[in-house]
C-alpha cells in the first residue's frame, strides 16, 4: 500500500511550490502537490477559474523533482470514452516529474484504469469520492466499500473522501468515521484519505479520526483560496501542512 500523504491542491507556479518547501520544517510524510487540469484546459482553452487552473503548457514547470513531494494532476473530464487518451497525453506532456492523477470523476470506468495501468504502471491513481459517487452508492458505507473493492482493487492506490459538498450533515465527523471504518473493515486495498472541508481552522473536525486512523491522507484545497479569485494563499497552505503534520505526529 502506498504511503499516506499531506496535500495541498491549487498550485499554479513553481515558485509557490518552492516557497512552501523552503518554509516547512521536516515533514513526517510526503507532501502532495496538486495541480488542477480540466478537459477544457487540456485542449488549450481557459477554465472559468483561471487562477486555479494553469495553462496546460505550464503544468510541467510547476512540479518539482524534490524527493519530499508527490506530484499529482487533479483531473476532471466528462468524456469517459477518451479518458485513456487524455491521461496518456498528460503523462507525455508533463514528463517524469508527474507521479500520477487524482481523478475527480465519480467512479471512472475500471477498464480505462486497467488500460492506463498497463501503459503507465509507475503512475499512482487516486479516486476522489465526491458527492456524485456518494449518491451513486446511496450514501451507504458498506455499499461504497464493496464497490471500491470489487471494481478498483489493483487499479487505484488511494480513495479520498471529499466531503465538502455544501451539505452540513455530509461533513459530519460521524459520517466520515462510518465510511472510513466500513472501507477499512472490507479490506479495500487502497490508502484512504480525507479532503473537502479541511483547512487551517477546520482540522479539529478530523482530529479524532486521525488519532484513531493515523494512516489517513489529508488534503486541503477550497479553504486555502482567496475569496476574490480563488487563488492559493501560500501562508494558509504552509500553516495547514504544519498543523496537519503536528496532528499526525501526535497520533
Amino acid at each position: 500500500m502506498e504511503k499516506p500523504y499531506l496535500g495541498v491542491t491549487g498550485f499554479t507556479a513553481r515558485g509557490e511550490v518552492e516557497h512552501v518547501l523552503a518554509t516547512l520544517p521536516e515533514m513526517p510524510r510526503p507532501i502532495m502537490v496538486g495541480v488542477l487540469v480540466s478537459e477544457k484546459t487540456l485542449v488549450g482553452r481557459t477554465n472559468k477559474y483561471p487562477h486555479r487552473y494553469p495553462k496546460i503548457r505550464d503544468v510541467k514547470t510547476i512540479f518539482s523533482s524534490d524527493p519530499r513531494v508527490l506530484n499529482l494532476i487533479h483531473y476532471h473530464s466528462r468524456s469517459y470514452d477518451s479518458l485513456f487518451d487524455q491521461l496518456c497525453e498528460m503523462a507525455v506532456l508533463v514528463g517524469p516529474c508527474l507521479h500520477g492523477f487524482q481523478l475527480n470523476i465519480p467512479f471512472p470506468p475500471p477498464e480505462v484504469l486497467s488500460l492506463f495501468r498497463r501503459e503507465h504502471p509507475e503512475m499512482r491513481i487516486v479516486l476522489q469520492i465526491n458527492n456524485k459517487a456518494f449518491s451513486q452508492a446511496d450514501y451507504d458505507p458498506a455499499r461504497m466499500a464493496q464497490r471500491l473493492k470489487s471494481e478498483y482493487s489493483g487499479l487505484a492506490d488511494y480513495a479520498i473522501l471529499d466531503l465538502n459538498q455544501g451539505n452540513g450533515w455530509l461533513c459530519s465527523s460521524d459520517l466520515k468515521t462510518r465510511f472510513v471504518k466500513a472501507i477499512e473493515a472490507a479490506e479495500v486495498p487502497m490508502r484512504m484519505g480525507l479532503a473537502g472541508d479541511v483547512g487551517v481552522h477546520t482540522l479539529y473536525t478530523v482530529k479524532d479520526l486521525l488519532h484513531e486512523h493515523p494512516g489517513l491522507c489529508v488534503n486541503a484545497e477550497s479553504r486555502l483560496r482567496t475569496e476574490e479569485d480563488g487563488g492559493l494563499i501560500l501562508d494558509l497552505a504552509i500553516e495547514f501542512l504544519r498543523r496537519a503534520a503536528h496532528l499526525i505526529s501526535a497520533a
